[in-house]
C-alpha cells in the first residue's frame, strides 16, 4: 500500500474510503439485524454501533491519507530558503514605500501594462495558475542555467503582481527561483490593500513559477 502521490489523489481515496465505509455500514445494517432477532437480544450491544462505526472509521482513514500525503509533500518540496534576488528586493523596496492604497493600485496597473503579451500556444491548462480569482497564466521556459517567465492575467491588477514577478525573476537560474521564500512576497506590504483573494493569487503566481523552475532543474539532473 503506497500513499497516493498527489493532493488530487489523496482526496479520490478519501472520497473512496468514505463511500465503501457508508455502503459497508448500510449492508451491515440487515444482517446485524437478523443476528440481533435471532440471539433474542443476546447480542453484545458493543456490535449496535457497527453500522455506524464502519463509515466513520472509513472517514478517519481518508483523512489520516489526506494528512499523511501533505506531510510528505511538504517534506519533498520543503529546500532551503534564500532571499529575495536583487531586481525583486528593489521592487519591494518601491511598493513597500508606497503609502497611498490608490498609489499601489496604480503602481500595479502600471507594472501590468508594460507585462509582455503572452504567447496563445502558452495559455494551455498545464499554465494555469490555481486559486487565482481572475484566470491566469505562466510560463517558465529556457534552461537550469536560465530561465523565461511569461505571464498573463484576465485582470489588470493581477496582471500587475505577474509583472512584479516576472521583473523580479526572469533570467535568472532556474535552482535560484525555485528557492526564494514566497514569504518575501508579504515585503510587498500589500496587506490589506488587496482582496483575500487576490493575495492568495499572488502566492499561487509565485508558486508556479517555482514548480516549473524545478521542473527544469529536474530535467537538466535526469
Amino acid at each position: 500500500f503506497q500513499i497516493p502521490t498527489t493532493g488530487m489523489q489523496a482526496w479520490w481515496w478519501a472520497i473512496v474510503v468514505v463511500t465503501v465505509g457508508a455502503a459497508w455500514g448500510r449492508l451491515a445494517q440487515p444482517a446485524h439485524d437478523g443476528w440481533a432477532a435471532a440471539t433474542q437480544g443476546a447480542l453484545d450491544p458493543k456490535w449496535n454501533s457497527l453500522p455506524v462505526l464502519l463509515p466513520a472509521a472509513g472517514i478517519v482513514v481518508g483523512a489520516a491519507s489526506s494528512f499523511l500525503h501533505s506531510r510528505r509533500n511538504f517534506k519533498a518540496q520543503a529546500r532551503p530558503a534564500q532571499p529575495a534576488p536583487p531586481r525583486l528586493q528593489e521592487l519591494i523596496k518601491a511598493f513597500g514605500g508606497i503609502p497611498n492604497v490608490a498609489l499601489k493600485y496604480s503602481a500595479l496597473i502600471f507594472e501590468g501594462s508594460r507585462l509582455p503579451e503572452l504567447s496563445p500556444a502558452a495559455l494551455v491548462p498545464e499554465n494555469r495558475v490555481p486559486g487565482c480569482v481572475s484566470r491566469t497564466w505562466v510560463s517558465v521556459s529556457g534552461d537550469a542555467a536560465m530561465v523565461r517567465i511569461a505571464a498573463h492575467s484576465e485582470a489588470q491588477i493581477t496582471r500587475g503582481l505577474c509583472a512584479l514577478l516576472v521583473t523580479g525573476l526572469d533570467g535568472l537560474p532556474a535552482e535560484e527561483v525555485a528557492a526564494v521564500d514566497p514569504g518575501v512576497l508579504q515585503d510587498f506590504g500589500f496587506g490589506d490593500t488587496l482582496t483575500p483573494g487576490r493575495n492568495s493569487g499572488f502566492l499561487n503566481i509565485m508558486l508556479t513559477i517555482q514548480k516549473q523552475a524545478r521542473q527544469l532543474c529536474d530535467s537538466k539532473s535526469a
